[in-house]
């Protein structure tokens, strides 16, 4: 049902929804759909944050990134518990990321002096609103106005 859709909106990145569920793959099409289910499609644009020398792609709604640079990657690889479904916005600095997530917090990740270790402030990343990025450290803006800095 996804690839047919994908066919005929002509759009790559597509996702299936029955009312406020996602279907994410075929098994749960096979299980929520009935005979008369209205099924969604929601076309989504892929994102893109970069460093100086790596980069990360993703779509919203999906689970993991469309496609990351090595380097990426393995920084990635320990914060495997990123759910890219959540994830609203990615900054980048010179060398490390950030992802504000659908809850309002951040996770980060990357060479460390450039960012990418929030552990010593992650108990205050909490409500963010929005991430700006230098080159080598991030601002976490609060929803009561205050500024968390990151690196």
């Amino acid at each position: 049902m996804k690839t047919s859709a994908k066919q005929f909106f002509k759009k790559p990145f597509i996702q299936l929804a029955l009312g406020d569920r996602l279907l994410l793959d075929s098994k749960s099409v096979q299980e929520h759909l009935s005979n008369g289910a209205t099924v969604t499609a929601v076309a989504t644009t892929p994102l893109m944050a970069e460093t100086r020398s790596c980069f990360v792609m993703w779509c919203p709604l999906e689970h993991s990134p469309l496609a990351t640079s090595l380097r990426a990657g393995k920084w990635m690889s320990r914060k495997s518990g990123i759910s890219w479904s959540q994830v609203r916005e990615v900054m980048a600095t010179k060398e490390a990321f950030a992802a504000l997530l659908a809850d309002g917090s951040v996770v980060t990740w990357g060479a460390e002096d450039a960012g990418g270790d929030s552990s010593t402030v992650q108990d205050r990343l909490k409500h963010v609103q929005h991430i700006a990025a230098t080159r080598a450290t991030f601002a976490a803006i609060l929803a009561d106005g205050s500024v968390v800095t990151l690196g």
